[in-house]
């Protein structure tokens, strides 16, 4: 079983993955400039429900937001999408 702060790590580490934002800038990591952030949306008996959101990129203001699911049991994902503002 896994905790809110694993899921949300682990959010954070699909992002990265997915996004190709394992690099660093200026000696950080670029997700860190692009204000990346994720808070619990809602959560189930199986799942946890985040929505995360960062800039797409250094230069566009505007963010993005994503909804991940995470599995309790396996800390693995379940489900992820990106979100229509």
């Amino acid at each position: 079983m896994i905790n809110l702060e694993n899921a949300m790590d682990k959010a954070k580490e699909i992002i990265i993955k997915m996004k190709g934002l394992d690099m660093e800038f200026y000696g950080k990591p670029i997700i860190d400039w692009l204000n990346f952030e994720t808070v619990k949306k809602d959560e189930t008996e199986t799942i946890f429900i985040l929505k995360s959101s960062l800039n797409p990129n250094l230069f566009i203001p505007e963010q993005v937001s994503f909804e991940i699911h995470i599995n309790k049991k396996t800390g693995e994902l379940d489900d992820f999408k990106r979100l229509e503002d």
